[in-house]
Parts: structure tokens; C-alpha cells; sequence
């Protein structure tokens, strides 16, 4: 799963500095940074200035999107989910969210199992 920082990187013109970015969008340069380090998720109303100085494509809102929503998991049911993808489960949303819930032991079960072919 590719994180927030490293998609916004790949719009920013070479040379621009986080200042700079931070001077166009209105944050300071160590919000940018923690953007980038993932230290920090960005606001919605960061990403919404970035997405119109950027014009970035449906599918990048779409990523960071999946990854933010990933990041705001707590750290064990996060690592399950990496634990199974890594072992060719896909985990999919759907209307109703992620397709399967957690146990009272905290363990993912899946309501619908699809391997990767």
C-alpha cells in the first residue's frame, strides 16, 4: 500500500521546496513533512488545496483515500490486514466497508475469502 507522502511527492515539481509548498497551500513546512514522513495524516482541507494546485488523478485521491482511512486503524487490526494481504487474501471494500470484521479476539475473519490469481 503506497503512503500519502509518497504519492504527493510525485506531483511536486522538482526544485519546489516544502516552504514553498507550505507558502501555496498555507501550512507551515514541518506539517508538510510530517505529511511526507507519515508522521502526520493530512487534513481534508489540505489535501482538497493540494488536489486543485495539483490536478492529481482520480486513482492518487483514490490511494490516499484507502491509505488514510488504512492509518487511522489501530496498529494491531492494521497488521493483520498486512499479515493477510502478504499471504494473497485481498481485502476489498464494499458498501458496507471492508469485507469481513474482527472476532472478539481480534482476529480477522473474512465474511467473503478471494485469493489473488
Amino acid at each position: 500500500m503506497e503512503k500519502t507522502g509518497i504519492i504527493l511527492k510525485k506531483y511536486i515539481k522538482y526544485g519546489m521546496t516544502q516552504i514553498e509548498l507550505g507558502k501555496m497551500i498555507g501550512v507551515t513546512p514541518q506539517y508538510i513533512n510530517n505529511i511526507f514522513n507519515s508522521i502526520k495524516g493530512p487534513s481534508e482541507n489540505f489535501l482538497e488545496k493540494f488536489y486543485e494546485i495539483f490536478d492529481v488523478s482520480s486513482e492518487d485521491k483514490r490511494k490516499i483515500q484507502e491509505y488514510e482511512e488504512f492509518r487511522r486503524l489501530p496498529e494491531k487490526y492494521r497488521k493483520e490486514l498486512l499479515f493477510l494481504r502478504g499471504h494473497g487474501f485481498k481485502i476489498e471494500k464494499g458498501k458496507e466497508g471492508v469485507i469481513g470484521n474482527f472476532n472478539k479476539n481480534e482476529i480477522f475473519k473474512f465474511l467473503k475469502k478471494k485469493k489473488n490469481f
